[in-house]
């Protein structure tokens, strides 16, 4: 039986409310500038090399960008993209100062890799990918319901808590990479477990069949063991 004492519950609790505004910020940013003439050249220069296609160096999304007020720094995030989805893991960078690069980042899927296995299209909903992991994980789901759907290439929803969450259930379209070094299309949500205040998965699950592909824990991601500390 895991115990846990009242200062981990407490930084655990900070920890779910700063994910859960990252979550949220993430889920619902729209970015008005979808091209950056920095990224294209760096990108260009892969294609150069044969690390990349033409048309997969054109294939980016920005997912976010902000200009420090003190340095005047511009930081500009990036990741793949196939048919207009993020490819996790391919989280990438470029930071600018007056407009000229000071600093890339470089994430990418070079190569054979950066290639699909399997649908480019879904065969289950993202209802069934959530009762998929539900039923693996031994969840007592019930009552899951659409409370929005936002849609888009992505088809992003966002479901109520299902008796499984503490939170609402966010769920889009994305591409992962899975063990075996192949992209495959998956449904990510993440799931706020209400059975331990340890647990808050982020899964990956393959569009075509309902199976894990990946999961990692918000809360887990910053270390709270007693032999560490958090200055």
């Amino acid at each position: 039986m895991r115990i846990f004492n009242q200062s981990k519950l407490n930084v655990t609790s900070l920890l779910r409310l700063v994910f859960l505004l990252v979550a949220i910020l993430s889920f619902n940013q729209t970015i008005a500038q979808n091209k950056n003439t920095q990224i294209d050249a760096e990108f260009q220069r892969l294609v150069e090399k044969g690390a990349l296609t033409a048309d997969q160096a054109s294939n980016y999304i920005i997912t976010a960008q902000h200009t420090s007020r003190t340095s005047g720094i511009q930081h500009i995030y990036f990741s793949q993209a196939i048919n207009g989805l993020i490819v996790n893991g391919t989280e990438s960078s470029i930071h600018l100062f007056n407009g000229k690069k000071i600093k890339y980042n470089e994430n990418l899927l070079l190569g054979d890799v950066f290639q699909v296995k399997g649908n480019s299209s879904p065969s289950i909903t993202a209802e069934q990918a959530i009762r998929s992991v539900a039923q693996k994980m031994s969840y007592n789901i019930s009552n899951l319901v659409i409370n929005e759907s936002i849609g888009g290439v992505d088809q992003k929803s966002i479901f109520n808590h299902g008796g499984i969450s503490r939170t609402d259930i966010p769920a889009k379209l994305v591409y992962q990479l899975n063990e075996n070094n192949e992209i495959l299309l998956a449904w990510e949500f993440s799931i706020d477990d209400i059975t331990s205040p340890a647990d808050w998965w982020n899964f990956q699950v393959n569009a075509s069949n309902g199976e894990i592909i990946s999961r990692n824990n918000f809360i887990a991601a910053c270390d709270l063991g007693d032999n560490h500390d958090h200055d």
